[in-house]
């Protein structure tokens, strides 16, 4: 197997998804990152309303950041995927993945 090179990124330079971004631990995730500097954060969730809360406590304290809403049931493979392709289409890249939701698939 060949040694790819691996050069971490800075926190001012992370491109963030967060599945279960509107509430509890994905949005504290969420906060946390935009509080240090994140300048791209994706939260993920089922509800628009809720998702539109999220947004509205993240960019209370991540005001830099660039911060956005992507619907989607994390429970869904197809889903998941778009909403992996959508951020990185929005950001660019998607440096880190922070999956705050529970199962139910079978």
């Amino acid at each position: 197997m060949e040694h790819m090179p691996f050069t971490p990124k800075k926190m001012d330079e992370l491109a963030v998804l967060i599945s279960g971004g509107t509430s509890g631990v994905g949005l504290a995730a969420a906060i946390c990152f935009a509080e240090q500097g994140a300048p791209n954060i994706a939260i993920m969730g089922r509800n628009a309303e809720r998702g539109q809360e999220a947004l509205a406590k993240v960019k209370a304290v991540g005001s830099a950041s660039r911060i956005e809403f992507l619907q989607a049931d994390a429970n869904g493979p197809a889903q998941c995927e778009s909403v992996v392709e959508k951020a990185h289409k929005l950001f660019g890249s998607v440096d880190v993945m922070v999956k705050s939701t529970h199962s139910t698939l079978p």
